[in-house]
């Protein structure tokens, strides 16, 4: 369904996860929910129709329009994508602050929606130059392209905060207002500006993402939510419930795994 492509230029690395092309292959329509996650996304569309309503994207080739770049915001439910046929489709998957590098403003400027329609006229000539290239050439120029709009920025505070709630996931506001020295307001606040969530909010993505990706079928549930750092099994059921709408049985066991990487969805 995906080609994945990691960033070739290292000093990407720290700001992006990877890219996603969407493959022609074997393609037929479909519809899969995605769930919340803790990164940003940009994705870039040609002759694509896409809408979004309620929680719901919909992708439909149009020959007639050009080229169409959302910003893929932050979500606490489940989100429809609706695939009525291929279009040419390239993602640019954040890492969780990522996305404030390569724009003057933060996350909290740049979306305060699931779903953003992206109207910079520099981003949106660069899409059409995007998709006249030859596809073999397109990460390189997207590469290029994010490196020309890099912008250095301290978020050192933010990133040593998320690394250690990725070790602690059940690590308190409160503990960490004391330990860093800065006011649980301070924290709420830097959090909503670079990475649009609470830290609440953020600690149960994370969570849940981390489950995700430890599922097999030789890990429990139990033990899931033990290594999750979820204080018990109601805690557990109740945080998967409420970011994907499924108990945690129900959602492992209609999970589907779509490429090489931890990629997983669930098909309508």
């Amino acid at each position: 369904m995906y080609e994945i492509h990691q960033p070739k230029k290292t000093s990407l690395k720290k700001y992006i996860s990877e890219f996603t092309i969407l493959k022609k292959d074997l393609f037929k329509p479909i519809n899969y929910l995605a769930f919340p996650h803790h990164r940003g996304s940009i994705a870039f569309f040609f002759q694509a129709n896409v809408t979004y309503t309620n929680l719901t994207l919909n992708i439909e080739r149009d020959d007639n329009l050009s080229t169409s770049i959302i910003i893929l915001g932050k979500y606490k439910e489940p989100l429809l994508l609706e695939y009525k046929n291929f279009v040419d489709e390239i993602v640019i998957n954040f890492t969780p602050t990522g996305l404030n590098y390569f724009f003057v403003e933060n996350y909290d400027k740049i979306t305060n929606k699931p779903i953003k329609f992206l109207k910079d006229e520099e981003w949106i000539e660069f899409s059409r130059k995007l998709f006249k290239a030859n596809k073999n050439e397109r990460i390189s120029l997207l590469e290029d392209f994010l490196l020309s709009h890099f912008m250095e920025k301290d978020l050192s505070i933010i990133e040593h905060i998320i690394d250690k709630m990725k070790n602690n996931k059940s690590l308190k506001l409160k503990d960490l207002s004391q330990e860093m020295g800065i006011s649980e307001r301070t924290i709420n606040r830097i959090f909503h500006k670079y990475t649009g969530l609470s830290p609440k909010d953020f600690k149960k993505i994370l969570r849940l993402r981390n489950s995700i990706t430890m599922h097999n079928k030789k890990i429990s549930l139990t033990e899931l939510c033990m290594s999750n750092d979820y204080y018990d099994s109601s805690h557990f059921t109740n945080e998967f419930k409420a970011l994907t709408k499924r108990n945690p049985r129900n959602f492992f066991n209609s999970l589907k795994k779509i490429n090489s990487m931890e990629s997983y969805y669930i098909f309508k």
